[in-house]
């Protein structure tokens, strides 16, 4: 299952319209249905959106591993997670759209992002 795919099951599972979901993404509805048909690249903004809106695990939304969404947790875990996902944004964002050995380095930077967060949530760091 792609990327997009996971989007739109994400969409489906909030039982948003495309419009809906257009809206809470900040983006016009054909470009949603481009990303969830695969047709054009997901920008990064998006993840984050998704990711604070809606609580969804962005390992399970990049490699569709592990569950959909992330267990509730206190504002200060999401604040520092959001903290996390901002610096690591500043890397993704030189590395994107380079080639495919990169992208699938962003994908492995995103598990570990994934593998921090669960660490803080467990409260091992």
């Amino acid at each position: 299952m792609s990327i997009g795919q996971r989007l739109k099951m994400l969409r489906k599972s909030i039982n948003f319209s495309q419009d809906e979901m257009a809206d809470a993404l900040k983006c016009k509805r054909p470009m949603l249905s481009l990303y969830e048909n695969g047709k054009t690249s997901i920008p990064d903004e998006i993840y984050l959106i998704v990711n604070n809106l809606y609580n969804v695990d962005l390992n399970w939304l990049l490699t569709g591993e592990g569950e959909m969404y992330i267990s509730q947790q206190p504002t200060s875990v999401l604040n520092t997670n959001t903290n996390i996902v901002n610096d690591l944004k500043q890397e993704i964002t030189t590395l994107r759209n380079k080639n495919a050995e990169q992208s699938e380095l962003i994908i492995e930077l995103f598990k570990k992002l994934t593998d921090l967060q669960n660490k803080i949530i467990s409260n091992k760091i």
